[in-house]
């Protein structure tokens, strides 16, 4: 275990060097227009570490049966890379709900703002392992709240809107499932 927080640890602190040498990526800044949903290519991104927190694994959360496994620059490039591509997907649909919504209800004071997730204002947990296929596989956890120890553990709570979502990557094959948002109260 003290090795897997070790390698993690040096793993930061190398990307964090790296960030100089890329251009980065920020989620769309303004959410007005609609999102055309396209997967950014993972060597055009820079991982801000400062927002990422690497986690163990355990045999009952989120990943049954696997094996703890470390990630690497080009695979925080690529998990960052599908987790925008699933965002941009959410967002999309989110969109059409606001514009029926607005539709339906003008007066209202609600904004698209309100719909959609800017993906800049999230923090995340990664949680990697192998799968029983021997497939290396991401369960990230992202969420704009402050006021948890999120560097240590996996934060969980019940409600809590689009403030609150997550979703599992499988980096073999480059895909993205189980996207949820909490619900809201």
């Amino acid at each position: 275990m003290k090795q897997f927080l070790l390698i993690g640890l040096i793993l930061l602190a190398s990307c964090e060097t790296q960030q100089q040498e890329s251009k980065q990526i920020k989620s769309n800044p303004t959410f007005q227009q609609a999102v055309t949903v396209q997967r950014p290519k993972a060597d055009t991104i820079t991982i801000d570490t400062s927002i990422i927190a690497l986690l163990p694994s355990n045999e009952l959360f989120p990943f049954e049966d696997a094996q703890q496994a470390p990630l690497h620059l080009q695979e925080l490039k690529l998990i960052e890379s599908i987790l925008v591509e699933a965002v941009q997907t959410y967002n999309k649909e989110r969109e059409k709900q606001f514009a029926q919504y607005k539709a339906k209800y003008p007066e209202d004071a609600l904004n698209k703002q309100q719909f959609v997730i800017n993906l800049a204002e999230y923090k995340r947990q990664y949680v990697a392992v192998v799968n029983k296929q021997g497939q290396k596989e991401v369960w990230i956890n992202c969420f704009c709240a402050d006021g948890f120890d999120w560097k240590r553990a996996i934060v969980t709570v019940l409600d809590g809107g689009k403030c609150f979502f997550n979703l599992k990557i499988n980096l073999a094959q480059k895909k993205y499932y189980d996207f949820a948002v909490n619900g809201s109260a």
